[in-house]
């Protein structure tokens, strides 16, 4: 589904009109709807027919025992691995056999859906202009055109002309001042007029001997005209006396950055699209194995290989999810970057502060209630959650007000390279912290 989605988005394949046109034929003739409702039937009594002809009680026996010995056929491969691959292969038995588990595989699928909608109007350009409504430029260019013709005495007509050297794609040049017609200083009321020579101009009607100061944006004080030497260029007064035409050529523009709320999204919504299973599973990592969890404590594991099974299963989930990420790359080439970026941090960071926070964990999940029970769930996970998404929005943050919010992004990377370069280091430090708390975690699932 989500691939003719896409297709049919790009243009690629006419999904939709396809669909309409069926759609319609079945609705504009009553008489064809008797074609889905036979193949409805008729696929019905086939079914029933081979179900009845081919399943026999003695037979019910093998096939459960077929379907549980084939629950997860990775087994084999897993085992390969040693201790680590069979602990693995357990995790995902538990993850795959019940319904409560199986449904954060669900939500995970489902909020990377839910990307599809958010990235299509998301922006993520590195400079961040804002452009005027489309209708209202529209008019904004009548107006401008009727001031043209108008001929009085008592008002006369400013013209100015911007001639910019530079200009950013996709952006407006808008003309600022102390007049109405200016916009009263407000950096975007007054878009110009693009012409077919590259200037821009707007007409305002002022009083003879009215002072008029004025500037030059892209929309925002951050992206203020600017000199040569890159430093903003200090406004221009003149005294109104006739009709005039103010030319004024432009060396270059600030750079208007992101606003942070924007990064904060990207980060937000790029941390929950790669790591989705990571996040929604592992805030649960040891409640899940409540049951049983006295086992793990007695049992001849090694506690190094329980835990490295853990990582490497949270880090293979972050890996099939940015992967499944990367069709959103045909939104926008520069989701690839960020969302690489957040896998790296989801992959060397998250997963160990998911492993870490879960051994503070006290309250154990019942596998068999319902999908929509709350039994398990309390304000601890809700806090194990805030150092994962917080965490790096708050390391970006400085970045962002000293620098760049790039470079705020590239320390994050830095971050995940470096955990998963020193991973084992990491998960020693982990195991020995599991050796402290097991049996307090054991206690607090008894209590619950």
């Amino acid at each position: 589904i989500m691939v003719l989605f896409l297709l049919n988005y790009f243009g690629l394949l006419p999904v939709s009109d396809f669909s309409s046109w069926l759609f319609y034929r079945f609705i504009a003739n009553t008489g064809t709807l008797v074609i889905p409702l036979a193949a409805f039937l008729s696929l019905y009594f086939l079914n029933f027919r081979f179900l009845f002809e081919n399943i026999y009680l003695e037979n019910l026996d093998k096939v459960k025992q077929t379907s549980d010995s084939q629950i997860f056929r990775g087994n084999s491969y897993l085992e390969r691995f040693g201790e680590t691959g069979t602990l693995m292969a357990l995790e995902l038995k538990l993850l795959l056999r019940n319904k409560r588990s199986k449904t954060s595989l669900y939500f995970s699928f489902a909020i990377l859906l839910f990307g599809l909608f958010i990235y299509t109007n998301h922006p993520i350009e590195k400079e961040y202009y804002p452009k005027p409504d489309t209708q209202l430029y529209q008019q904004l260019k009548k107006v401008n055109q009727d001031i043209l013709s108008i001929s009085s005495p008592e008002k006369k007509k400013i013209t100015f002309r911007a001639l910019p050297q530079v200009m950013p794609d996709s952006t407006y040049i808008y003309v600022v001042g102390n007049h109405p017609g200016l916009g009263k200083w407000k950096p975007s009321n007054t878009p110009m007029i693009k012409k077919k020579d590259g200037s821009w101009e707007w007409t305002i009607l002022a009083k003879a001997g009215e002072e008029i100061s004025y500037t030059f944006t892209l929309g925002s004080w951050e992206s203020e005209r600017v000199n040569e030497k890159g430093k903003v260029m200090k406004n221009p007064k003149f005294i109104v006396a006739n009709d005039t035409t103010i030319v004024v050529p432009i060396p270059n523009w600030q750079v208007a950055r992101r606003p942070f709320m924007e990064d904060f999204w990207l980060i937000y919504f790029g941390l929950f699209i790669t790591g989705a299973l990571m996040l929604i599973y592992g805030q649960f990592l040891f409640s899940w194995e409540a049951g049983y969890f006295d086992l793990i404590c007695t049992a001849n594991i090694n506690l190094e290989n329980y835990i490295r099974a853990k990582y490497l299963l949270l880090v293979s989930s972050v890996i099939v999810f940015f992967i499944l990420s990367l069709p959103f790359g045909l939104i926008n080439s520069s989701l690839l970057k960020v969302n690489f970026i957040l896998f790296l941090y989801n992959a060397g960071v998250n997963t160990f502060m998911l492993i870490f926070l879960g051994t503070f964990t006290r309250k154990k999940l019942d596998l068999r209630a319902s999908i929509m029970s709350t039994q398990g769930k309390g304000a601890s996970q809700f806090l194990f959650m805030l150092p994962t998404l917080l965490l790096p929005v708050l390391l970006v943050l400085p970045f962002y007000i000293y620098w760049s919010s790039e470079a705020g992004f590239i320390f994050l990377a830095g971050l995940g390279s470096l955990g998963l370069l020193f991973h084992s280091e990491i998960l020693r430090f982990i195991v020995v912290q599991f050796k402290r708390q097991r049996y307090k975690i054991s206690a607090g699932f008894k209590q619950s």
